[in-house]
């Protein structure tokens, strides 16, 4: 393999994993949304 197709390769899996890591964050902070639409709602009785 020569530096330019490892290169790419790199480039690559560094925003693979940097997409999946928003996706981890975009998950915890839905379901910090979600737990306090629920106290809210709960609350609100």
């Amino acid at each position: 393999m020569d530096d330019a197709a490892f290169n790419t390769e790199s480039v690559a899996a560094d925003q693979l994993k940097a997409f999946i890591e928003r996706i981890e964050r975009l998950e915890e902070e839905k379901a910090g949304i979600a737990n306090e639409i629920v106290t809210y709602t709960y609350l609100s009785r």
